[in-house]
């Protein structure tokens, strides 16, 4: 499978999506690199986006057709008016995605070109997503515990003096993790590929709606993206720690120059977009495996610093 997208973001969450679910997923970051990557080598399905510098996505399967190959095209696009498949005979699109679309979506689609049953796999939250087990829809009161601190170098860390647990942070079962982001498309796609790695997810579309989920389900750890309409992340974090201190928070962002400000606020990691997935996979994992008072001990220590998160940090320590 190919897919072709000049957002190197969406291109990276479409992969990433698509190989979770068995595919074996090339990609191209534009139609001509597209065009290149068809004539190299077979594929059984083309998911491009349409809107993109040098040649667009229709333009790109009119030169499949023209060329005689039949390779099923999955058409994505955020154009008003672009209409349906069948609007667009000439191409034999199998289907068109509007922006915004949901992984659901683009699962179901590709599936239902290749042949294949539920999109999601049977344990996964998108098939029960009013799961009453799930630790999102439980609201346990968290002990406290008097913790002196070694040393104070952030905002975060005085918290750390007057709160911990006893027991651990989140309910035994999936852990839940809280994505926070406005735009639609990350947004599922990051709970599609967190869903495959067996979390359980809840999401927010602005600063307000996290600070009620957080409040509400104790997620075990959220992924926090900085330009939002509404609450902006860095309110959106300093109001998060008034309701749920300690929560372990990922700042993820394409604005440049904000590490400074993860480090000054005490956020635990911090990656700019586009994602590496093994990289922030890894320090999901480690930070939402921490109890209450492990997290407690890391932050308050000596040696605390925001975790920058790149192709250098395999993880989150």
């Amino acid at each position: 499978m190919l897919v072709v997208e000049d957002d190197a973001l969406l291109r990276q969450l479409t992969t990433r999506i698509l190989a979770q679910f068995g595919y074996i997923v090339d990609s191209a970051e534009d139609g001509e690199s597209g065009w290149d990557a068809l004539n190299a080598a077979h594929y059984d399905l083309l998911v491009t986006d349409n809107e993109m510098p040098r040649l667009s996505g229709m333009q790109l399967v009119e030169r499949l057709r023209v060329s005689d190959r039949s390779i099923p095209a999955i058409m994505v696009s955020g154009a008003v008016g672009i209409g349906e498949a069948e609007d667009h005979p000439e191409l034999a699109l199998s289907v068109i995605l509007h922006k915004p679309f949901v992984a659901a979506a683009l699962i179901a689609a590709a599936r239902g070109v290749l042949g294949a049953s539920n999109p999601f796999p049977p344990n996964s939250h998108a098939n029960h997503p009013e799961n009453s087990s799930s630790p999102c829809n439980q609201t346990e009161p968290m002990k406290t515990s008097t913790v002196k601190p070694q040393t104070e170098s952030s905002g975060r860390e005085q918290n750390a003096e007057t709160t911990s647990t006893d027991t651990g942070r989140a309910p035994r079962g999936p852990k839940c993790i809280l994505v926070v982001d406005d735009d639609e498309v990350v947004r599922s796609s990051l709970a599609a590929v967190l869903e495959c790695e067996g979390y359980l997810v809840r999401s927010a579309d602005d600063g307000e709606s996290a600070i009620r989920i957080a409040m509400d389900h104790q997620p075990s750890l959220v992924l926090l993206d900085l330009n939002m309409a509404k609450m902006d992340g860095w309110t959106t974090f300093t109001h998060l720690e008034s309701v749920r201190p300690l929560l372990p928070v990922i700042v993820l962002t394409a604005r440049p120059d904000q590490y400074r400000n993860a480090v000054k606020l005490g956020v635990d990691a911090f990656m700019e977009k586009p994602l590496n997935f093994p990289i922030l996979l890894g320090a999901i994992r480690k930070l939402a495996d921490e109890t209450e008072d492990q997290h407690t001990k890391r932050i308050i220590s000596h040696g605390f610093v925001t975790k920058r998160l790149d192709n250098h940090a395999m993880a989150c320590s």
